[in-house]
């Protein structure tokens, strides 16, 4: 990556949102739902409050010794624990990378059913490598573009979709099964956010660091408006019964159940490392 570019706070936002609604959308809407049934809303709330507090200690790193990278700040402050810590996150922006472009080829290959794995995987890592090579100003730019297409085309289904018959009751009873449930749902999404992590590598290059706070819970609220929304969609119109199965088929059919499972494992390392860290 280009490290002379510069991207503006917002630019950094949208990247942010995309990465995690993107990732969230994919994998964690099933989880959650099996593990929260239809409190799961609640949980992307308390997920998203927890989510929070790890962003806003990235972001207070960042602002703390500016200039640096996440894995700069490491190695050069930590001494040798942040030097293992390091270390251990480059093996974790390693795997969910292997991870992202697998996911995200069995998911294509849902569609093109025809096409090989190995071109799929190929398409990928040349534009992920070309997007690269062009720097973080145009990937901050083109992501500009795409999120609002992506918004544009959600609020569109939403509003084609509000006339359908909704069935309230499929979010009762509220904390039917206690909070066990809802807790372990709000610790899969609270992981999710971990993902921001990845986001302390372009932080340094961001416009206007000392805004970086309202960037953050600007990155939070947005994301888990996104999620919840989803989240609600799938619980009025398709119930606890019929959306679980239908998705899940799709996803085991691909083996992208199993490996989002592992993803979602992965996503609670930096919450770990994080914690070590400070």
């Amino acid at each position: 990556m280009i490290e002379k570019g510069r991207i503006s706070n917002i630019q950094a936002a949208m990247l942010a949102i995309t990465s995690l609604t993107i990732i969230g959308h994919l994998i964690l809407l099933t989880v959650v739902i099996e593990q929260s049934r239809q409190d799961a809303w609640l949980a992307a709330i308390g997920g998203a409050i927890l989510g929070l507090i790890g962003i806003m200690a990235l972001v207070k790193l960042s602002q703390h010794f500016p200039g640096l990278t996440l894995i700069e700040i490491l190695f050069q402050h930590f001494a040798w624990p942040g030097k293992i810590i390091g270390v251990l996150y480059l093996v974790y922006f390693f795997l969910m990378a292997s991870l992202g472009v697998r996911l995200f080829a069995e998911a294509y290959k849902l569609i093109l059913d025809e096409t090989p794995m190995w071109a799929l995987v190929t398409i990928i890592l040349l534009l992920t490598v070309y997007i690269v090579y062009l720097g973080l100003e145009t990937m901050g730019r083109l992501n500009q573009i795409m999120l609002i297409v992506l918004v544009v085309v959600a609020v569109s289904v939403v509003f084609l979709t509000m006339g359908e018959n909704k069935d309230y009751t499929n979010l009762l009873p509220i904390m039917g099964d206690g909070m066990l449930p809802v807790t372990i749902g709000s610790l899969s999404v609270m992981a999710w956010f971990g993902e921001f992590v990845i986001m302390g590598m372009i932080l340094p290059y961001v416009q206007n660091p000392q805004k970086l706070g309202k960037t953050g819970i600007g990155v939070a609220s947005v994301t888990l408006i996104f999620f919840s929304a989803r989240l609600l969609v799938l619980l009025l119109y398709l119930g606890l019964n019929r959306q679980p199965q239908w998705h899940s088929r799709r996803l085991q059919k691909s083996g992208i159940s199993k490996r989002g499972r592992l993803l979602t494992g992965l996503m609670r390392l930096p919450l770990f490392f994080g914690r070590l860290g400070s």
